[in-house]
């Protein structure tokens, strides 16, 4: 909701309550679909260039690591373009980018890619060097870096 100051000059009411703005999250699932084409490129270019190079664990680290700096340079560009953001609205959209990331690799990976549950939890095991946790760890926290970094 918006009112009007005596001198014209307009006051967010939702902002200035604390209340989260459901047409905030709407853009940030926007976003979310983005990246989800964004690393789905990213694996295919892993999987066609990468890995018969390198081989599968040095193709999941420079995957992961170049996911991640794409996804950085989605989130500034995210927060530099959707209107501001309360504090507890990045935490907010960092929940849901990670969670909907995390279910999206679970989910897809095993209904659709027909990956074994096991073989999917696998990509989470920081013992065995895979670094896949990154990403949704990145995710959570990025909106709260960025604005940081921003001063928004």
């Amino acid at each position: 909701m918006t009112e009007f100051t005596e001198t014209g000059g307009r006051i967010d009411t939702e902002r200035s309550t604390g209340a989260v703005r459901p047409r905030l999250l709407a853009y940030a699932i926007a976003a979310w679909v983005g990246m989800v084409v964004v690393a789905l490129l990213n694996a295919t270019l892993r999987e066609l260039f990468v890995t018969p190079v390198a081989g599968d664990y040095p193709a999941h680290v420079v995957s992961t690591l170049t996911l991640l700096v794409a996804l950085g340079a989605l989130v500034y560009v995210y927060f530099g373009r959707v209107p501001m953001h309360t504090r507890a609205e990045r935490w907010l959209v960092g929940a849901l980018w990670a969670g909907l990331t995390v279910a999206f690799e679970l989910l897809f990976g095993h209904f659709v890619a027909g990956d074994s549950w096991a073989s999917l939890l696998e990509l989470y095991d920081v013992t065995a060097g895979r670094i896949w946790v990154l990403v949704p760890l990145f995710l959570l926290v990025a909106p709260v870096l960025v604005g940081r970094l921003s001063k928004r």
